[in-house]
């Protein structure tokens, strides 16, 4: 069972990472909407409409068929972009911990915790330039799975308007 004290130190970290995440998200964040502004704009008034209708017309499915590939073609860029400033991200923390290893003094032990100190803003802008790479890579995959239930959607309600057509011939 954990002491008063113990309480209020686990309360205090726990604010203070709460406070650091805020910010790690508010980087992830800003490097996404560049990328998926109109995408996620879009999407929402997709959700929107599922939300207030029981059924979306054909000319509401059409509009997404087309649309979304249109959006996710220019969020496509986005990924590559933030895959290679992740990459660049990860050398330059590489490189700036191992600068800093080389200057530090003391045992091995000393200078890995320097080295660690020294490097948090660039340990934090590879986590930020990873956690964006994957929010948008996951955000295309979502488009994809509707995409194909879109496609699928339109297809069952074709074959259905053809059996129709040839039921009253």
């Amino acid at each position: 069972m954990a002491s008063e004290k113990d309480k209020i130190k686990m309360r205090s970290l726990k604010s203070e990472i709460l406070e650091e995440s805020e910010l790690l998200q508010d980087i992830v964040d800003g490097l996404c909407i560049k990328y998926d502004r109109e995408l996620t704009k879009y999407i929402s008034k997709v959700k929107d409409l599922i939300d207030n209708k029981e059924q979306l017309t054909n000319l509401e499915m059409e509009d997404i068929a087309i649309r979304v590939p249109i959006y996710m073609y220019y969020a496509v860029e986005g990924v590559e972009d933030l895959g290679i400033a992740y990459d660049n991200s990860k050398l330059t923390y590489k490189q700036k911990y191992s600068e800093m290893y080389q200057i530090a003094k003391g045992t091995i032990k000393d200078k890995e915790s320097y080295s660690e100190e020294e490097t948090v803003s660039e340990q934090m802008l590879e986590i930020a330039f990873k956690r964006a790479y994957k929010k948008l890579k996951a955000k295309l995959d979502i488009c994809e799975a509707l995409m194909l239930s879109v496609r699928k959607i339109i297809g069952k309600r074709t074959q259905e308007m053809f059996i129709a057509s040839q039921e009253k011939d």
